[in-house]
């Protein structure tokens, strides 16, 4: 599917479901539809282990759960009922804010900045 059109279902959706198997050797991984959903507004329900999981608990950019099917359905009815309780106004900041994390915390701008912060370190030790 093009992005754009993935873009539009993602920003539709009520969340998302992304998830990392534990002991597969990808436990460090941070899966880019995490921020693909979180880009379109869209919460995420991760399962799993991972950077991607202490992102999404500590910052409530959705919930993060074990990787366990009842886990995972309670959190995608927490995501529901958080989605059905929110007025048009508070769904659209959450959504905003979202989207700003990621612009500010995960973009190839943001990486960039990252990465110059660091060859700047490296020089000035020079």
């Amino acid at each position: 599917m093009p992005a754009a059109e993935a873009a539009v279902w993602q920003r539709d959706a009520v969340g998302a479901l992304v998830s990392v198997k534990p002991g597969l050797g990808y436990d460090f991984a941070y899966p880019t539809k995490v921020l693909a959903a979180l880009a379109c507004g869209t919460p995420v329900v991760f399962a799993g282990p991972g950077p991607a999981a202490a992102d999404v608990a500590a910052l409530e950019l959705g919930k993060a759960v074990e990787h366990d099917a009842n886990a995972v359905a309670q959190a995608m009815i927490d995501v529901l009922d958080e989605h059905s309780s929110q007025g048009d106004e508070q769904a659209l900041a959450h959504n905003q804010r979202r989207r700003q994390w990621v612009l500010d915390h995960r973009s190839l701008a943001a990486t960039g900045r990252g990465a110059v912060e660091v060859v700047n370190r490296v020089l000035r030790r020079r």
